[in-house]
């Protein structure tokens, strides 16, 4: 299993369910973002096993930096979509305030790779009877 995440640095996981911030209250009301522990425990009843795991974090924030500017260069546009200015304000500070979060570690940007080793054994075996 291939997962891309968003998640929250463990040492800030339990203060994280327990407070609202902008995003929570105005992006996505009852989201929560995990940390990999979290992920953990939620597998740990599974086989699936975790065999990789990338920071992209850095990249994460550039992306970020990216879509703000794209964003801010088609006010107009968005304008023209009826969008009024407290959307574009919205939007503007939810971008900045994300490639801030990513920049400073706040938020974490990962693709963890998982597997079942007793699938890749028996895909093997499988293999050499054929």
């Amino acid at each position: 299993m291939a997962l891309q995440a968003i998640l929250v640095p463990e040492r800030w996981w339990a203060h994280s369910k327990q407070s609202v911030d902008f995003i929570k209250r105005y992006i996505f009301p009852g989201g929560q973002l995990v940390g990999l522990g979290a992920i953990s425990q939620a597998l740990a009843g599974t086989a699936l096993r975790l065999v990789h795991y990338e920071d992209i974090t850095p990249h994460y924030a550039e992306t970020l930096r990216r879509w703000r500017a794209s964003f801010l260069e088609q006010r107009d546009a968005i304008a023209a979509l009826g969008m009024d200015e407290r959307f574009f304000r919205t939007w503007d500070y939810y971008l900045a305030y994300c490639e801030g979060a990513f920049h400073e570690r706040v938020n974490l940007a990962a693709q963890l790779v998982f597997e079942n080793p007793g699938l890749r054994r028996r895909a093997i075996l499988g293999a050499l009877r054929a």
